[in-house]
């Protein structure tokens, strides 16, 4: 870094002016931001040994204390920093670097307050310690106030040119903000200046990943740890990198070296257990992600990793426990009702309940069935659901279906829909029937002609929301499937082939030149959501679809539905089965490697054959 070279080129001239007093400050200085520097362990001990040091030193009490707390905050001695910290402020209130600790100390205890307080008053007393402006932006990075953090460190760039770091960190706060050319700009400045520096490069590879180049955001982590083969956070990087990327055998070498580095690291036991449960090595994912919450229990993202692999190993009943870990993820929206949360059947009894939806459109259709078992239960259930669903899903006896906004709705108690899992048994749960649907009589009659009786009649749907965190990973992760996977339909003169895809994927039809083989139902087609899709889903011999909507109301209306799953799907499609106790009438066609579908629509192509066969001979 050139500020502390400048420094140190300072503390030479001042040696050799013997002004040895001036020069061992400067040193203390540079040992707080550097402490395993050589020539400055080496130098401050040479200096302070010295018999003209001990002599001359009018101020070797306070470099003494200031020495002390430095050496009790690096080795994490934080009760001895603090008793020396404030025997230091009593004696020397004006002096900088006792602020500037303080400072440090007070963050360190989260006294966020105390610590912005000391930083500027360092800064104030001594506008050369850029530490200390420095320091005052990290504060702000860490609670988040990023508009003030950048308005500190813009500060620190133009007061203190020579120190980089003000660039690097600069950059993290416009990743923050989503300005992420600002960000790129500001660490390639960094590393013009400094090309040597590891966490530049570090930082430069997370600007790049957040801007989805994954391939320079490896070269660039690339070169940090070849600059630092030790630099811990970096081998990390690389190896969740590498399992964004899809090469989850690299990923896995990466976890086992950090791990080798650092055992007691929770997040790098959670990173191996993540690639493992991808690789479906569910048992030692689990082993993995227990050792990350054997060092750190509050690790709520590998409690989460942890209830899906149970879960889609079969084992509701741990599984289903610590999938309540969701709750306290970032993607958790908080709804702060003004009445609690069922903890028990108990409460359930002849009380109004609010039944919350959460997730996507499937995860709801899928899961209604056991607001409805609580239902029996209760004086009323109120199922919110998203409003696609609204008139959808069957209202019952004591079951009514409402949305969000219809806020005039009392109730008892709240629960969201996931959670009601943890309340039944694991027989009640798997043999619970579908969610049963409102059939429209007008909507019925309007198809009863549509379909030819002398042909096999087939719908298809290939991709789900293009913003499900499986379909942004990229292709390899991806639970949804290029049409293209389906020309072999073409091969079949008997079937007729409907489009069920609505929306995303749609253009797919004309990309493949398959308009006229696909019949599509046109403009009018659900003008209301899935108002004629279902009708037209339960007069279909057989739907063939992605891990989708689609997939839960044709496996609800108990329509034939073969349902094509990614290498390690959603949890409850569970591991190695073709068959599921959600829908009895589905089949699941599985990727038996990591991206690839030819297996899965080979499979289906042989046994179409064999259903048509059996279908027309029948018919015959």
């Amino acid at each position: 870094m050139n500020s502390i070279k400048k420094s140190i080129s300072k503390v030479k001239a001042l040696l050799k002016q013997g002004k040895i007093n001036d020069a061992h400050q400067i040193l203390l200085e540079i040992q707080i931001y550097d402490p395993q520097n050589k020539y400055v362990k080496k130098t401050i001990k040479k200096i302070e040994s010295s018999e003209n040091f001990l002599k001359t030193n009018v101020n070797s009490d306070l470099n003494n204390m200031i020495n002390k707390i430095v050496s009790f905050y690096q080795s994490n001695q934080l009760e001895n920093a603090i008793i020396e910290v404030e025997i230091a402020y009593s004696e020397h209130p004006n002096s900088s670097m006792i602020n500037n600790l303080k400072g440090l100390i007070s963050k360190k205890l989260n006294r966020f307050l105390e610590a912005k307080k000391f930083f500027k008053k360092a800064y104030e007393i001594d506008p050369n310690l850029y530490e200390a402006l420095n320091n005052l932006g990290n504060l702000y990075y860490q609670l988040g106030l990023f508009d003030e953090a950048k308005e500190t460190y813009t500060n620190l760039i133009l007061n203190h040119p020579n120190y980089i770091h003000g660039y690097s960190n600069r950059s993290n706060v416009f990743i923050q903000q989503n300005m992420l050319q600002d960000a790129l700009d500001d660490i390639n400045l960094a590393i013009e200046k400094n090309p040597k520096e590891a966490t530049f490069w570090y930082n430069k590879s997370n600007i790049l990943k957040a801007m989805n180049q994954n391939t320079n955001s490896l070269t660039c982590i690339n070169k940090a740890i070849e600059i630092n083969p030790n630099y811990t956070q970096a081998l990390n990087n690389k190896s969740s990198l590498l399992e964004e990327m899809g090469n989850l055998d690299d990923a896995i070498k990466f976890a086992d070296i950090c791990l080798s580095i650092e055992k007691n690291n929770s997040t790098y036991h959670y990173n191996k257990g993540a690639i493992l449960s991808r690789l479906g090595n569910l048992e030692g994912a689990q082993v993995s992600l227990k050792n990350a919450l054997s060092i750190n229990p509050n690790h709520h993202e590998a409690r989460w990793n942890l209830s899906n692999c149970q879960l889609l190993s079969g084992n509701l009943v741990d599984g289903i426990i610590n999938f309540e870990a969701r709750k306290k993820l970032n993607f958790w929206i908080d709804r702060k009702f003004h009445k609690p949360e069922i903890s028990n059947l108990d409460q359930v009894i002849g009380k109004k309940i609010l039944v919350t939806s959460e997730q996507g459109l499937g995860d709801t259709i899928h899961f209604a069935r056991f607001a409805r078992k609580l239902s029996s239960l209760a004086a009323m259930v109120f199922l919110e659901v998203q409003k696609p669903l609204k008139g959808l899903i069957k209202d019952g006896t004591n079951l009514r279906i409402i949305t969000k906004d219809e806020v005039d709705v009392d109730f008892d108690f709240h629960i969201p829909l996931m959670s009601t899992l943890k309340f039944f048994s694991e027989k009640d749960i798997l043999t619970e029937a579908p969610t049963e649907f409102h059939l429209h009589v007008q909507q019925n009659k309007k198809w009863d002609n549509f379909f030819k009786q002398n042909k096999f009649n087939i719908g298809i749907a290939w991709q789900g929301n293009p913003d499900h965190q499986d379909d942004k990973r990229g292709l390899k992760y991806s639970r949804s499937f290029s049409i293209k996977n389906l020309l072999f339909l073409k091969k079949f003169s008997n079937i007729n082939v409907f489009n069920l895809q609505k929306n995303y994927g749609f253009e797919q039809i004309n990309k493949f030149g398959l308009s006229n083989f696909i019949h599509d139902f046109g403009n009018n087609f659900d003008e209301s959501a899935f108002c004629d899709t279902i009708p037209i889903i339960k007069k279909l011999d057989l739907v063939i679809t992605c891990d989708t909507s689609i997939a839960h109301i044709a496996g609800s209306l108990g329509t034939p539905t073969w349902t094509a799953l990614k290498f390690v799907p959603d949890w409850r499609w569970l591991l190695d089965t073709s068959d599921t106790s959600w829908y009895p009438s589905m089949k699941l066609y599985r990727q038996k490697t990591l991206g690839n579908w030819n297996d899965v629509f080979n499979e289906m192509e042989l046994k179409l054959s064999l259903k048509l066969k059996n279908h027309f001979s029948k018919v015959a």
